[in-house]
Order: structure tokens, then C-alpha cells, then sequence
């Protein structure tokens, strides 16, 4: 629902409202600065980059994108990370970890603080460093479709510097991998676990074996990052996949 706010908002809403409501000159006069020092030291005349039709120039066009990659990159694992602390998991970041095999449909499967607490750097990036409006929209429709593929179990990228789905997969097993680009930030706390060789290959990656080698580690790890694990499972299910 956000993005078609912001769709609707830049490329209708805002034309939508300059017919409904022109700009009309003010009412009142600004008075004039008594001398150069004050009219120095303090201006009412929001800076030319304030404008849609003006900017810092081509340098920031470019360089936008990557340091909203990197700032969101490193703040969404601080707080994914922080949402795996025993005091908080159970409550608030285990329900997206029902799906222990991730889903396309699981990508957007939140508890509302969750997914509002991982949204924090997506709108504090643009107070820092502004983006443009049609950048903003292409970046937000960026990263739901990166958090769609990373969810969707089909494991085609084996590069260790990006976290994929195979690599998000081991994140949904297990106490790892809690980036959302990238894999510098797990590399760098020590939560990087690199995706099995199993898991590129068709033919080994949904067997038996590989499952119930997945199974018995995850259930360590749920032991050792929620305690007690208060799942049911369906053992007719289970002897079928095996």
C-alpha cells in the first residue's frame, strides 16, 4: 500500500493539487534584513537543491544509489540482528520465521512492529541526503522486489558478497546471515555462514538427506536462540519429504 501512496502521490497527486490549489502571491512582506551581517547569518530563501526543477548536479544523481544501498544495508542487519535477541524474538520477529523454507509470500509476512522497525533507515536516509522523488519511487520498488527474490528458494547466485536467497534461506534455518544486500556487515559481526554446495544443485538441494541435516541443526539453534520450541509439526508430512 505504501508504494502505491508514493506512486499516486508523485505522479498525480501532486498535479492533482497544483489545479485544485495554485500558488497565489502572499498576502504579506517580508521585511528586509536591516544589514548585510544579519541578511548573511540568516536567510528565509530555502537552498536551490529544496526544488525539483534544481539540484547539486550530476554527481549526486549518481551517487545517491549507492549510499542509500550501503546506509540501508548496515541498519537493516543492526536492527534484524537485534530482532533475533531472546528478549524480543518470540514476540516480535518469529512470526516471519514460520516459514522455515522461505516464500515469496513470506518476504512481506511481518509482525507490524517488525516490519516498521526494519523500514526505520528506508525514511531517515532522505533527511540526510535527499533523494529525488522518481529515485525514491524506483528504490522503494527496488527493494521489495529484492526481498521478493531473496524469499523465492530459487538459488542462483552463489556469490559470497551478495546475500541471496540461498544465503537468506541459511537466515531462515538459522542465526545467520541478517543483511539485505550484501554480506559485508555478517562478515564483519561474524554472523556470515556461507550456503551449502548442496543447495545449488537440483538434484540434492530438496532430499531427504540434505532436509534432515538442515533439520538438526536448526533445531540446536532454536534451542539456543528461543528456547523450548513450541512448533508442530506434521509427522506424515515429514515421512513424505523424507
Amino acid at each position: 500500500m505504501d508504494i502505491v501512496d508514493v506512486v499516486f502521490d508523485t505522479f498525480v497527486g501532486d498535479y492533482a493539487w497544483a489545479k485544485l490549489l495554485p500558488a497565489r502571491p502572499a498576502t504579506y512582506k517580508v521585511p528586509s534584513a536591516t544589514n548585510a551581517s544579519a541578511a548573511q547569518a540568516f536567510s528565509i530563501e530555502p537552498s536551490p537543491a529544496a526544488h525539483m526543477s534544481a539540484g547539486p548536479g550530476l554527481w549526486h544523481n549518481i551517487i545517491q544509489f549507492p549510499f542509500f544501498l550501503l546506509f540501508t544495508d548496515f541498519f537493516v542487519y543492526m536492527i534484524h540482528r537485534g530482532l533475533h535477541h531472546q528478549l524480543v524474538y518470540k514476540t516480535l520477529h518469529k512470526p516471519h520465521h514460520k516459514w522455515i523454507m522461505p516464500t515469496p509470500y513470506a518476504s512481506h509476512a511481518f509482525h507490524p512492529l517488525d516490519g516498521f522497525e526494519q523500514s526505520i533507515p528506508y525514511h531517515v536516509f532522505p533527511f540526510l541526503l535527499p533523494l529525488q522523488k522518481v529515485s525514491y519511487v524506483a528504490l522503494f520498488v527496488l527493494v521489495n522486489l529484492w526481498t521478493i527474490l531473496i524469499h523465492d528458494g530459487e538459488y542462483v547466485a552463489n556469490n559470497p558478497s551478495f546475500n541471496g536467497a540461498a544465503c537468506h534461506t541459511l537466515h531462515h534455518y538459522f542465526n545467520y546471515n541478517h543483511g539485505q544486500y550484501t554480506t559485508l556487515w555478517d562478515r564483519l559481526g561474524g554472523s556470515y555462514r556461507r550456503p551449502n554446495a548442496e543447495l545449488f544443485r537440483e538434484d540434492q538441494k530438496m532430499s531427504g538427506r540434505e532436509w534432515n541435516k538442515q533439520v538438526q541443526e536448526m533445531g540446536q539453534m532454536i534451542v539456543e536462540v528461543e528456547g523450548k520450541d513450541d512448533r508442530t509439526y506434521d509427522p506424515a508430512g515429514a515421512k513424505k519429504n523424507a
